[in-house]
């Protein structure tokens, strides 16, 4: 899962099959993809995230997505490089 995590991180490509099936693993009780995805994306309706995922923030409404990302940066233990200006670029081991 991390080697996953990492080559979605890098791509900039996030696909929501990941985040899901890391809930799941976490024993998130959400099991129906779509109801996962609008919580995921919007939150409209909140349900408890379990132990070991992200705490989802809002901002502006919608799910803070960066926040969810530094989480689990620090759970695969990676290191975010960024840019001098401030840009991310990747994550390593």
């Amino acid at each position: 899962m991390k080697k996953a995590y990492i080559k979605m991180r890098n791509s900039g490509k996030y696909e929501l099959d990941f985040f899901f099936n890391y809930y799941l693993s976490k024993g998130g009780t959400v099991t129906d993809p779509n109801e996962f995805t609008e919580t995921f994306l919007y939150t409209h309706v909140h349900h408890p995230t379990p132990p070991g995922y992200p705490p989802i923030k809002m901002r502006d409404g919608e799910v803070d997505r960066a926040s969810v990302l530094n989480f689990l940066d620090g759970v695969f233990g990676l290191t975010v490089l960024n840019s001098k200006e401030g840009q991310f670029l990747k994550v390593v081991e």
